[in-house]
């Protein structure tokens, strides 16, 4: 979960240093233009990901699931 939150952090930068740029290139023709091209930039699909990866959490095979299982007995 930790790497899944530092992989978000550099892609919601990458997102917002990057990608804005780009999209402002493309030039979209209204805001239903925009947020297609949000939504097609790689960043965002990045953090869409990342997202679900940490609100999943690690999950029974993690490696603290199976410390604090070590510990319970």
């Amino acid at each position: 979960m930790l790497a899944a939150f530092g992989l978000f952090v550099i892609s919601v930068g990458a997102f917002a240093f990057d990608a804005v740029k780009r999209i402002r290139a493309w030039q979209p023709l209204d805001r239903a233009d925009w947020l297609g091209d949000l939504l097609y930039v790689p960043e965002a699909l990045y953090s869409i990901g990342l997202t679900v990866v940490m609100l999943a959490g690690p999950g029974p095979w993690s490696l603290d699931a199976i410390i604090a299982a070590l510990f319970a007995s």
